[in-house]
């Protein structure tokens, strides 16, 4: 047993093991930007109120720019958006139709309370800083959990969503993150968004 410890403490001190790196999920979005290229991943989101749905997506994610797909039950590409700091784009792919501001609100409301750029912070695991204290918010509750995803302890994982007034309930689970050193052709997603 100790010559089995032994081992592998000098396996683990010859840098083979230490390849292995850990990323910490406490890192701010500027640090995230800094050490990696892109992020891409998947989850599921549940909605409620208006509507009951459920689907799956996936997104990449580069620099401010982020590209999500969502996807139904039966496997078809349901909607695409493309979020930007300025910008957001959503585009039906069964009905073939682009969504105005206000009707992507209807289906993603955490829009009401969080900016474009805070979505991109989600995907890329850092919780945004949004004013819970703004008279608008009072109905609604946005709770971010922490758990461990891949290989983060303490990843973003989870986002609850509750407005009482609307009710309105969202909670998207995130099921996969990775953070990449490769840049992604995001050019080629936004072709998709083009009728």
């Amino acid at each position: 047993m100790i010559r089995l410890l032994i081992f592998l403490f000098i396996l683990g001190c010859s840098g083979t093991i230490n390849k292995i790196s850990f990323v910490s999920s406490q890192k701010s979005y500027l640090d995230l930007l800094n050490d990696y290229k892109s992020c891409s991943g998947k989850g599921i989101i549940n909605y409620s109120g208006y509507f009951r749905n459920r689907m799956s997506f996936n997104f990449k994610s580069q620099r401010d720019s982020t590209f999500l797909q969502f996807t139904d039950l039966l496997g078809r590409k349901t909607f695409l958006m493309w979020i930007t700091p300025k910008k957001i784009v959503v585009r039906d792919m069964i009905d073939n139709k682009h969504y105005n501001f206000d009707q992507i609100i209807t289906f993603f409301p955490l829009l009401k309370i969080l900016k474009l750029n805070d979505i991109t912070k989600i995907v890329w695991g850092v919780i945004p800083n949004y004013n819970i204290n703004d008279p608008l918010n009072k109905s609604v509750k946005l709770k971010f959990n922490r758990k461990k995803l891949g290989i983060e302890k303490r990843a973003l994982a989870d986002i609850r969503y509750e407005d009482k007034v609307s009710n309105q309930y969202i909670n998207i689970d995130f099921k996969y993150r990775k953070r990449n050193n490769e840049f992604v052709d995001l050019k080629r997603f936004w072709k998709l968004l083009k009728y």
